[in-house]
């Protein structure tokens, strides 16, 4: 018996800047396996916006936003708990990870990750799942190896 095809997972896109949405937007549909149902900016009408969107999940650009994307996360994880939220990062952004995994993102992508690993966590997090783009993930547990090995230094100290 053949397997049947997934469906595509049904995004709304998130970024103050209309040309990144639009070509995020067009990278994601291009291949299949993701529809955009969504495009908005940040600010206050973001999460009726979504409610109307049927989005199964909502991508977060972090990058060079107008308004501050932690408060649109923050709202949105607040009003809409059952929408999974990704975070779209620079490489080498770790501060604004660790902002949008507390702020209520459950995954975090690069924005320089290839279609393949964006479709992937998407999926992941409609799954109930969290993701961490690999790219970005060994720099944040080097990180939080850092922080540790420091608080242990100092507390040894005293």
């Amino acid at each position: 018996m053949k397997a049947q095809p997934k469906a595509p997972v049904q995004i709304a896109l998130i970024d103050d800047q209309h040309i990144v949405r639009e070509a995020v937007g067009a990278l994601l549909e291009g291949g299949g396996g993701a529809i955009v149902v969504g495009s908005f900016e940040h600010g206050d009408g973001v999460v009726e916006s979504l409610v109307e969107s049927k989005a199964q999940v909502a991508l977060v650009g972090f990058d060079a936003q107008l308004s501050n994307p932690v408060i649109t996360v923050s709202r949105i994880a607040r009003a809409l708990p059952h929408l999974p939220l990704c975070a779209l990062v620079g490489l080498g952004q770790k501060d604004i990870v660790h902002s949008a995994i507390s702020a209520g993102c459950t995954g975090v992508v690069s924005s320089s990750a290839a279609r393949e690993t964006v479709i992937a966590a998407l999926d992941a997090l409609v799954a109930g799942q969290s993701y961490v783009d690999p790219g970005l993930g060994g720099s944040l547990l080097l990180r939080e190896f850092r922080v540790r090995q420091q608080r242990s230094q100092h507390n040894n100290s005293h």
